[in-house]
């Protein structure tokens, strides 16, 4: 597989998978991270989504391909994929993928690929428990917006947090390269 990433420039807090390797974050969580492993452990997570196919069995669950085909099929007149009609495959699928989210389970089971993933790759993951918990403060002092839309798709930093120590994944061996970070980041 070849993995694709690309910022958004969009000041939200936030980052998203897609099939097939994509995976996107926004300036807004560059901007919201403290360094190089911090930054290294999200887009693992996002990388553990695509490894665990959790988008695919989102779309699947929620019927999306059923979805679009029976829009393509009651908008069929000439056959064309009109700007409507593809208007409206999108919105089903930004329904299920963005506004819904991932099952928790998913979730929880991103944070641990992402963990491993980001600690093979020679990071220290502890301070992706650190992120989280200023992810949370900070979605407590921003409960409306962009935020309020993480916490419904997401659970809770600190219950993600706390399952991570559990499973002993939170280690802080490994590079942090925080100076690094901060001096190409900003």
């Amino acid at each position: 597989m070849i993995w694709r990433f690309a910022i958004l420039d969009t000041d939200t807090v936030n980052a998203f998978s897609c099939p097939g390797g994509y995976v996107l974050a926004t300036r807004g969580l560059l901007q919201a991270c403290r360094s190089e492993a911090e930054l290294a452990s999200v887009l693992a997570h996002e990388c553990g989504h695509v490894a665990g196919e959790h988008v695919l069995k989102e779309i699947k669950r929620a019927n999306l391909v059923s979805a679009g085909l029976q829009i393509v099929a009651t908008q069929a007149g000439g056959g064309e994929m009109t700007a409507d009609l593809m208007q409206k495959i999108g919105e089903k699928g930004y329904d299920v993928l963005i506004s819904r989210g991932m099952d928790r389970k998913d979730e929880y089971d991103a944070d641990a690929r992402g963990c491993r993933i980001a600690g093979a790759a020679g990071y220290a993951t502890a301070p992706y428990g650190d992120f989280l918990a200023r992810l949370e403060a900070r979605m407590a002092r921003e409960a409306t917006g962009a935020l309020a839309s993480l916490a419904k798709t997401h659970p809770a930093p600190s219950d993600r947090r706390t399952r991570l120590e559990q499973a002993g994944l939170l280690l802080p061996d490994g590079q942090i390269l925080a100076e690094r970070f901060t001096k190409r980041a900003r």
